[in-house]
């Protein structure tokens, strides 16, 4: 139906803007923040020599710099998270506008408050599931574990006798990873001399010894693109919940989901089982589940209302979710299994069975209570 594309329209539209522009503008961000204090601790370890009496005040200033890092990486997200959440509010103020365009049936809305209820019941929904954690004291916790790694990895430099030049080189690609797009950055910031550098340094050689030191950029990453896209999808559940011609929510899968080799889990389940009664991969737009895992593309679309109904019906409590059995999820994930186009798809194991069903019940769980308490907190 013509009204039902146009809303879903501008739905697409913000959604490929926010894949294209803010989070990749996000990810640049974070590259460049660690481009610069990459830039500072080389400067730092480079000005005398690396000795075993100035070991104790160089890691000192090392984890500073790497603890403003923290601080200026959480600044910098949780401005992504505000406009992620509001994007998807503009988008749904659009399609609402553009679908009244298409009937002729005049409904209005405001979207103002879905940014801050977005955030708001994003800290709500992990408060309830027993993960009241945040990418500050995700980040901080990995920056406090690599003390030991900058211990360790100073302490080698001064008994081999490395240079000044040297150590900071090797410390400069130990922080990298050897991540082309961090060299890239370094690049930007004019400092192409330390990027050739660190190229030509390579990986360093102990790559086990210094773990955390390398784990901390790919962490950053993973854990922002998973909170961006739990903002925008928390912002587009909060503004379905405000538009007066929504529903329900429709759990639809990536367009890449099927091939992975990971397929069929969690999300295949949510797209295609009954949990609310309201039909496969339907949810009532309070009981919609939060995204399961990192790097999460799945997305939802609402089912919209005949547009005699508009601004009149009510979708009434969210039902409580139909949680599945071991044998629900066994003989599900079974039948899904022949959709699968990956290579090698899934073995449908005792142990996979188990760990999928905890992940579908938990996260509708904590859908289905954190609404109730953020109707307080909200």
């Amino acid at each position: 139906m013509p009204y039902q594309s146009e809303y879903r329209r501008a739905l697409y539209a913000a959604r490929a803007y926010y894949e294209r522009e803010l989070r990749e503008d996000l990810i640049q961000a974070l590259y460049m923040e660690y481009a610069y204090t990459i830039e500072q601790i080389y400067a730092d370890v480079l000005r005398e020599a690396v000795s075993a009496s100035r070991a104790g005040a160089l890691t000192e200033s090392i984890m500073r710099r790497l603890i403003e890092l923290g601080e200026r990486l959480g600044y910098t997200l949780d401005r992504s998270l505000y406009d992620a959440a509001g994007l998807a509010a503009s988008a749904h103020a659009e399609g609402l506008e553009r679908a009244v365009r298409a009937t002729g049936v005049s409904v209005r809305a405001s979207f103002t408050d879905v940014p801050h209820r977005a955030i708001e019941m994003m800290m709500v929904r992990r408060s309830v599931g027993g993960q009241a954690r945040t990418f500050r004291t995700l980040i901080n916790r990995r920056i406090e574990a690599m003390a030991p790694d900058v211990d360790r990895f100073l302490s080698s430099s001064i008994a081999t006798g490395k240079s000044a030049t040297r150590t900071a080189e090797e410390l400069a690609a130990m922080l990298s990873r050897g991540d082309p797009a961090l060299t890239e950055a370094l690049s930007q910031l004019n400092i192409s001399p330390l990027s050739r550098r660190i190229e030509a340094t390579g990986e360093i050689a102990d790559v086990g010894t210094y773990k955390q030191a390398r784990s901390l950029l790919f962490d950053s990453y993973r854990i922002a693109v998973h909170e961006t896209n739990s903002a925008y999808r928390e912002g587009h559940f909060q503004a379905e919940r405000e538009s007066p011609v929504v529903k329900a929510t429709r759990w639809t899968v990536s367009g890449r989901h099927w091939g992975l080799p990971t397929s069929p889990d969690v999300c295949s389940y949510y797209a295609t089982a009954d949990t609310n009664g309201l039909g496969p991969g339907i949810f009532h737009v309070d009981n919609a589940p939060a995204l399961p895992h990192p790097f999460c593309q799945c997305a939802s679309e609402p089912v919209l209302a005949r547009p005699a109904e508009w601004g009149t019906f009510e979708r009434g409590p969210a039902p409580s979710p139909n949680y599945a059995t071991e044998s629900d999820m066994r003989r599900a994930l079974t039948a899904l299994r022949s959709r699968s186009t990956a290579r090698k798809p899934r073995n449908i194991t005792d142990t996979v069975v188990r760990s999928q069903r905890r992940m579908v019940n938990d996260n509708m769980r904590a859908a289905h209570e954190a609404i109730r308490q953020a109707e307080i907190v909200i």
